[in-house]
């Protein structure tokens, strides 16, 4: 489905716009828990974050890449979130704001990342499930 100013969505369509928000939201609250078995519930079996394909891949890239794992305290603001449905599924636009706290503030931003998740139910129940992410100006470390 097409998104364009003055277009009024129905129902079915704010209902999981709403629900593709919760999951962002959520990721991200994950993410700066360093809850990595939580962040990866989210993801579909043969989902991709970046270069990173499948579950253990993205588990590998998310431990390699995230300052929460690492024991720093940095906060993830996502921002200006649009999500917009297509075919069998949603795509969520957004900028992310990092903050590392662990420094003496005033706390400056430490990244400001666009990022586009692709969601898709997932058949056993229908709750939405992340089936793409990529991060605009980002790469993932080395494996």
């Amino acid at each position: 489905m097409t998104d364009y100013p003055g277009r009024i969505p129905d129902l079915a369509e704010l209902a999981l716009r709403s629900a593709a928000q919760r999951l962002v939201s959520e990721y991200f609250a994950r993410l700066d828990r360093a809850d990595v078995a939580g962040v990866l519930e989210l993801y579909s079996d043969d989902a991709t974050l970046q270069d990173a394909k499948g579950k253990e891949e993205i588990r590998q890239a998310i431990l390699s890449s995230s300052a929460a794992v690492a024991g720093k305290n940095s906060p993830h603001i996502p921002q200006n979130i649009r999500a917009a449905s297509v075919d069998d599924g949603v795509v969520v636009d957004y900028t992310v704001v990092a903050y590392m706290l662990d420094e003496p503030g005033p706390y400056a931003a430490h990244a400001i990342l666009n990022q586009r998740q692709v969601l898709k139910p997932r058949a056993a129940d229908g709750a939405l499930q992340i089936v793409d992410h990529r991060v605009q100006g980002f790469d993932l470390p080395p494996g």
